[in-house]
């Protein structure tokens, strides 16, 4: 009996290494394709807080010049300020957000393995916020905007984007007084204007925090 119990001890000690060296290996495997998908979705956020940073510039420069239109501070001989002005109007500033590592992600979470339980729920409300809901809604309100400016402007500078430079700059000052006296572009400056600082630039700040604290939480599960 001591002799089938010492070989029954042998097999089962022999069998309980073999499971662990085969988990062992499994989640060494698995935190290596967890690696490959965080660097994948850190390259993404990295290249999404530089766009949020490009945008917010750009933003911001478009909330300064509305309302100084806003406060009657631009006059029909302010060439600059009023090519400025009608780019302000017309030119769409959103971003699309990188998706390459996060498709990664959510091809198989399973076998992943994060040391930080809550990454994968983080990483998709990042995603889901930046895609859907506000963020997305807003950004649409402000294209909108945006395109109807740039199809009314038009009506008031029909060539005020001709290549010739003689030519755009004669269009923008024939119309200076017409839209400076227009309560309906007033209206549509004022339009703008509150897209920008109630809701786009609000979001895409928030977007950015979000991005940079997945920077930090991937870096700490990284390294």
């Amino acid at each position: 009996m001591k002799k089938y119990f010492f070989d029954l001890f042998i097999i089962a000690t022999c069998f309980f290494f073999s499971f662990f060296l085969t988990y062992e290996h499994n989640t060494l495997e698995n935190r290596k394709e967890t690696y490959k998908v965080l660097m994948a979705i850190q390259r993404d956020l990295k290249m999404d807080t530089t766009a949020y940073n490009r945008i917010l510039s750009r933003l911001e420069k478009v909330e300064q010049i509305l309302l100084e239109a806003l406060n009657g501070e631009i006059g029909i001989k302010d060439y600059d300020k009023f090519h400025d002005l009608l780019t302000a109007l017309r030119a769409y500033h959103g971003v699309n957000i990188q998706k390459y590592g996060y498709n990664y992600l959510k091809e198989d979470t399973r076998s992943l393995v994060f040391l930080t339980g809550t990454l994968p729920h983080r990483i998709g409300f990042y995603h889901h916020s930046s895609t859907e809901g506000n963020f997305a809604e807003f950004n649409q309100d402000y294209y909108d905007i945006c395109f109807e400016n740039h199809k009314q402007l038009f009506s008031i500078f029909p060539k005020y984007l001709h290549p010739d430079s003689t030519i755009s700059v004669q269009a923008i000052n024939n119309g200076a007084r017409v839209f400076l006296e227009s309560d309906y572009w007033m209206g549509r400056v004022a339009l703008t204007h509150r897209q920008v600082i109630a809701y786009n630039i609000p979001l895409n700040r928030l977007n950015k925090k979000l991005a940079i604290d997945l920077l930090n939480l991937i870096e700490k599960e990284l390294y």
